[in-house]
C-alpha cells in the first residue's frame, strides 16, 4: 500500500486551507496454470482480453514451481487454473479454481478492490 499527500489547497484569496491525503492500493491478478493442457487456449484469450482491452497485467505462474506450489498453499488452491486477484498487502480479493470466468469479472474484481 502507498501513500501520498498531495501538494497544498489555495482558496481564491491564495492562502493555503488544506491538504489533499489519499491511499494507492496496488492490486495484482495471478493466474496459476499447469503447462500443455487443454486449458491453454482458454488462458490465452484471458489474458490477452485482460491485457489488452482493460489494461490489466496478469501474472503467469506455473502451478508445479516452487513458488506456485507455495502460492497455492497460502491461498488454499486446490484445482487449475486458478485466478488469484489480491491487493496491495496480499490480501485475497477474489479467486476462481477450475472454470476460468469471463474477463469482465475479473477486471470488475480488480478494480472493485481499487
Amino acid at each position: 500500500m502507498s501513500y501520498w499527500l498531495a501538494p497544498r489547497v489555495t482558496n481564491d484569496s491564495g492562502r493555503e486551507s488544506a491538504f489533499i491525503f489519499g491511499i494507492l492500493v496496488s492490486m495484482k491478478v495471478t493466474l496459476l496454470f499447469t503447462k500443455s493442457t487443454p486449458a491453454d487456449r482458454h488462458i490465452d484469450y484471458l489474458v490477452r482480453k485482460l491485457e489488452r482491452e482493460e489494461g490489466i497485467t496478469v501474472d503467469l505462474l506455473d502451478a508445479d514451481s516452487r513458488d506456485g506450489i507455495a502460492l497455492a498453499e497460502l491461498y488454499g488452491v486446490m484445482q487449475r487454473p486458478a485466478i488469484l486477484v489480491t491487493d496491495g498487502d496480499g490480501s485475497l480479493t477474489a479467486k476462481w479454481e477450475s472454470e476460468l470466468p469471463a474477463p469482465q469479472r475479473v477486471a470488475d474484481a480488480y478494480r472493485g478492490g481499487l
